[in-house]
């Protein structure tokens, strides 16, 4: 069963996490008005920075170029079977504003925009 509360939309966004005071790097696979899904690739174990309902800060530039600083709360995380460096990440956006879920709204829009070409 669905539990999603939004939509959400497939992008290629390079980001980072600062978990723990450390940065790792990776990239949003989807994104929606109160969550993600992010990819790590990283060569070191990052198991304790990504427990569940861990808060993390994410940053990222938006397809306009503008900077987005999001704080988040790990909610799921599983491990790539086929490479173990990779790790995927669920994070509920906690208080989004205004402004970032006008930017969701927008790619939204871009998106559905771009499957009719």
């Amino acid at each position: 069963m669905e539990r999603r509360h939004s939509q959400r939309v497939p992008v290629s966004l390079e980001a980072q996490i600062i978990a723990e005071r450390k940065v790792y790097s990776g990239v949003i696979d989807n994104i929606s008005e109160d969550g993600m899904e992010y990819l790590v690739t990283s060569f070191i174990k990052a198991d304790k920075d990504f427990t569940s309902e861990k808060r993390v800060e994410m940053n990222f530039r938006a397809p306009s170029g503008e900077a987005v600083n999001l704080h988040c709360e790990v909610k799921w995380r599983k491990e790539s079977a086929i490479d173990d460096r990779v790790l995927i990440v669920g994070m509920k956006i906690i208080n989004p504003s205004p402004d970032y879920r006008k930017l969701i709204k927008d790619i939204y829009i871009n998106n559905s925009d771009d499957e009719h070409i």
